[in-house]
């Protein structure tokens, strides 16, 4: 994904902190719902291979796989820890009552398991994009 962003510190000779405007898939028909009207600018740390300079307008990519891959990992296990914790509840029990709470625990379970290989993997893959090119 190719993205347009500001260079806005040098961390060492192959790193740049880059602030990105956030891109939604309504951006750009400025209608007045919360997902237009937002101005959401994030910050993140990316490979700077062409020396871009403080200040310098450039376009970074974004490995669109990884991207995908976290997606489907943060909304995919807990819904899959959701329905594995009911079937199994169901499977012992005729309580229904019981494996809704058990479906209902195993998604928190999921939700915990998220946040915390999230936590984990935040300061190993710190860097997800890489300055292209400077377009002012």
């Amino acid at each position: 994904m190719l993205q347009y962003a500001v260079v806005k510190k040098i961390i060492d000779a192959e790193t740049a902190e880059i602030s990105v405007r956030r891109q939604t898939a309504c951006d750009g028909c400025r209608s007045s719902c919360s997902g237009c009207s937002s101005d959401k600018v994030i910050t993140a740390l990316a490979y700077n291979r062409i020396a871009a300079a403080v200040g310098d307008h450039v376009i970074v990519h974004s490995r669109t796989e990884k991207i995908i891959k976290t997606a489907a990992f943060v909304y995919l296990i807990p819904l899959v820890a959701l329905f594995t914790g009911y079937g199994i509840s169901s499977a012992f029990s005729s309580d229904e009552k019981l494996s809704v709470a058990a479906g209902m625990f195993s998604f928190f379970l999921g939700l915990l398991t998220v946040a915390v290989f999230g936590r984990a993997s935040r300061n190993k893959n710190r860097i997800a994009c890489e300055i292209w090119e400077i377009t002012g």
